[in-house]
């Protein structure tokens, strides 16, 4: 069995195991040098580790632990998961590389506590969610007040939503 040089752990042994039942993987890098090697979102959402191949099988967890996978092989189940997967793709955010080697990240974290706060979160609960301190959190919403000038809360969800709309209401 060829050694696998693979970084996640789980990987390798779904691989050996899939090698060991008489399956072939074929891993291919066709891209040229200076491309992405990956497309990475972020999703403030909880989700679940799935693997879609080619829109006619799916691989999912089938215990809490991740211990257990099931094959689901059902089109219109792995068409329902891969809506699902489209639709979290959508909604969210690409990386941005270029703020991250900067160090910046400001705007991006304000951003998102403005999001959390939109969805109706406590301070305390984003603070525990972005793995802050609540009084880290409430600088953000204070600089967040100062920006959108807006002297509460509801104001200041009112003129965040304003600017995400352009403008309308």
């Amino acid at each position: 069995m060829p050694d696998l040089d693979l970084p996640d752990a789980n990987a390798r042994e779904l691989y050996r195991e899939i090698l060991k039942e008489g399956g072939r993987i074929r891993i291919s890098d066709i891209r040229p040098e200076d491309e992405p090697t990956v497309r990475i979102r972020v999703l403030d959402a909880p989700f679940s580790r799935i693997l879609i191949f080619d829109r006619i099988v799916s691989l999912m967890p089938a215990a809490p632990d991740n211990t257990v996978a099931v094959v689901v092989e059902d089109p219109a189940v792995v068409a329902y998961l891969a809506g699902v997967f489209d639709q979290h793709w959508q909604q969210a955010e690409a990386v941005d590389w270029a703020v991250l080697a900067s160090g910046s990240a400001g705007p991006a974290v304000h951003e998102q506590v403005g999001r959390l706060l939109a969805r109706g979160l406590t301070q305390r609960a984003i603070a525990s969610r972005m793995g802050l301190s609540e009084r880290t959190v409430a600088g953000h919403i204070a600089r967040l007040r100062e920006l959108y000038d807006a002297e509460t809360l509801f104001q200041l969800g009112w003129q965040m939503r304003r600017a995400r709309t352009g403008g309308a209401g």
